[in-house]
């Protein structure tokens, strides 16, 4: 369900709201309130099924939030439940008629966890990084969970010694390479 404001209509917080969210489409983003981080129309919708939380409404827009000292326990749900996290944190007032100044300081994102925080002990959480030059190539790769590294290079006609090597690495179970 996707709600549609004419900008016009709401508040300037509201506004800086939706402009940031704009950026970060594909993220559910954590907006700095005070001490809460709050969600707003469909994020407010989506993270209160995904994490419990009473959804509310304010002038008709649906929101729910989280105080910011347990926040990083929610994030942790959402990232296992493979959603993107973007955090909007709140800065100065410049303009003493206008809202906070606000910036998205850290987008977390399941594909790319490297917060000791996120990472969970009996899961391997790899980085690659792919690169074929001409007849060469090379293949890098590192366990965030573990710090271990590995960097292969290829000669000649490598897509099947890759294959390979990628189902092996990353084959399940397998905590050594």
């Amino acid at each position: 369900m996707s709600v549609i404001y004419m900008k016009k209509d709401i508040t300037p917080m509201m506004r800086q709201y939706l402009d940031i969210k704009d950026k970060y489409k594909d993220s559910i983003l954590f907006f700095r309130v005070g001490s809460f981080y709050e969600m707003f129309f469909d994020d407010a919708i989506e993270g209160s099924k995904l994490l419990g939380l009473t959804l509310t409404k304010r002038e008709n827009v649906p929101m729910c939030g989280v105080p910011c000292h347990t926040s990083r326990e929610y994030i942790k749900k959402l990232i296992l439940l493979d959603r993107k996290v973007a955090i909007c944190e709140q800065g100065l007032q410049t303009d003493p008629k206008g809202p906070l100044e606000r910036e998205v300081v850290e987008v977390i994102s399941p594909g790319v966890v490297i917060d000791e925080d996120f990472l969970q002990d009996d899961v391997n959480n790899y980085l690659v990084a792919i690169s074929d030059y001409k007849d060469y190539c090379s293949f890098s790769y590192i366990d965030l969970s573990t710090s271990k590294l590995g960097i292969i290079f290829y000669k000649g006609n490598f897509l099947e010694k890759l294959r390979r090597d990628i189902e092996k690495i990353f084959s399940k179970g397998n905590n050594s390479f």
